[in-house]
């Protein structure tokens, strides 16, 4: 069960120091770079317990758990609990982002299409790690005829085979950059091209 960052910052809820994103537990440090930058493709799979400041966090709609001093736990709309801090058995003490909930809204969020043009150059690849040049000479509703390097035409099924831009030295750089850094999310790439842009390169 996950949901991405793009969710998170459409509803204004923050990460934190311990959240699990892209499989690896943030440290405060990288915290920030998310909450600012993570795109579509940075998912976070786990929340931890946050305290309540006697603020409601997040807003009215934003469903979350929470967990009482009286060691009651229960799920619900952020509007619906009560923030206030009074100091009796009752008092909402830590509350975390129900990712169930998030996850329900993640799936509705529509990843975005490559524009696919006849007589275009595209590359297509069945596994994701090797790339062929394309050309596309016919567009169906369930596969691509594309015309490959060497004259063939192949019928390129849309959903077991990836479709992307002729890739650029600038965007080859960048992928070795990714390659070494400590994720692979939309955010670690848009990270690695502005270090590019400023002139650093992976040798």
């Amino acid at each position: 069960m996950r949901t991405n960052m793009k969710v998170l910052q459409e509803l204004g809820i923050k990460v934190v120091a311990g959240d699990v994103i892209n499989g690896t537990s943030m440290m405060p440090e990288h915290t920030e770079f998310y909450n600012e930058l993570g795109g579509l493709y940075d998912f976070v799979s786990e929340f931890t317990w946050r305290d309540n400041d006697g603020k409601q966090p997040v807003g009215n709609d934003v469903a979350v758990e929470i967990e009482c001093k009286s060691e009651h736990t229960g799920v619900g709309v952020a509007g619906a609990c009560d923030w206030y801090k009074t100091g009796v058995a009752g008092d909402l003490r830590k509350w975390r982002p129900c990712l169930k909930s998030l996850t329900e809204v993640a799936t509705l969020t529509p990843e975005p299409k490559l524009t696919v043009v006849i007589g275009s150059e595209y590359e297509y690849s069945w596994t994701g790690n090797v790339w062929h040049p394309c050309t596309i000479v016919d567009i169906g509703e369930v596969g691509h005829t594309v015309r490959t390097a060497n004259g063939l035409l192949l019928l390129i099924d849309k959903e077991a085979f990836g479709f992307r831009f002729i890739q650029s030295e600038r965007d080859i750089a960048i992928d070795a950059m990714v390659d070494v850094g400590f994720s692979s999310g939309a955010s670690t790439r848009s990270m690695m091209a502005t270090l590019y842009d400023l002139g650093y390169r992976k040798t």
